[in-house]
């Protein structure tokens, strides 16, 4: 069954009581969530903080007009100038000294190496408190249900659209597991076991999957390039020229 994700001024969701772990029923689906939506969010801040750092160390700070947007189209990058003295043969073949002046890009000279999460692991241990019938259909597939043409029954009625049974479903009755979330061997009071689940959760990064790694390729090849006035493309031969006939 959908759940309703509306959300209070707090943001959680109607009906949420918080509370200690110890007393505070989470289904085991939500136990296991619950970290990797902190990794993801580890990752996802990891990123920005890179992208944020690469922004400021490699290009200035553009003003802001009064209606909010750049005051300038200015995208030059912060450089570091060194200069030296360097001896060359003159025109008449004797040695003379030049002033030479090299520009550096300053994300040149400092490490840039991004951070993100690259493996995890984590144990959750649930002591089971409530066994819950558990519906596989979401009520989106009501809309689904009632485009599809009736059924008529024996007296020429049509039938009442009733969900269908789904091919995957790999439990006929499933049911959804509820408890309270425990340290490890939690479950065990005194001579008394109670009714727990363990489970042990790595997470490894994977591969980029090839639709994506090849639209950013592409991508990357129709970048742009700029030089003064003049805009050339990266990718693919020069447009033919006219020809004389």
């Amino acid at each position: 069954m959908a759940q309703d994700d509306r959300r209070n001024m707090s943001g959680d969701p109607p009906g949420f009581v918080p509370g200690p772990a110890a007393s505070s029923i989470v289904s085991l689906s939500q136990a296991i969530l619950a970290p990797l939506d902190a990794i993801a969010k580890a990752q996802m801040h990891a990123a920005r903080s890179f992208l944020n750092f690469v922004l400021q160390l490699g290009y200035p700070h553009k003003p802001i007009d009064t209606q909010g947007a750049p005051d300038n189209d200015d995208d030059l990058m912060y450089t570091q100038r060194f200069r030296l003295e360097q001896t060359v043969l003159g025109e008449n073949g004797l040695p003379t000294r030049r002033m030479v002046e090299v520009s550096v890009p300053t994300l040149a000279l400092v490490p840039v190496q991004p951070l993100g999460v690259d493996s995890a692991h984590f144990d959750v241990e649930l002591v089971v408190s409530e066994l819950e019938r558990h519906r596989q259909i979401q009520s989106s597939e009501a809309d689904a249900l009632s485009r599809e043409p009736p059924q008529i029954g024996p007296d020429g009625q049509p039938l009442p659209t009733q969900h269908k049974p789904r091919p995957w479903y790999l439990v006929a009755e499933p049911i959804s597991v509820r408890g309270t979330l425990s340290d490890p061997g939690g479950g065990e009071t005194g001579n008394q076991k109670q009714a727990s689940i363990r489970v042990h959760v790595e997470i490894k990064s994977v591969p980029v999957p090839a639709g994506l790694s090849k639209l950013i390729g592409a991508m990357t090849q129709l970048a742009d390039m700029t030089n003064g006035s003049d805009t050339t493309r990266s990718a693919g031969p020069p447009a033919p020229g006219p020809t004389n006939s």
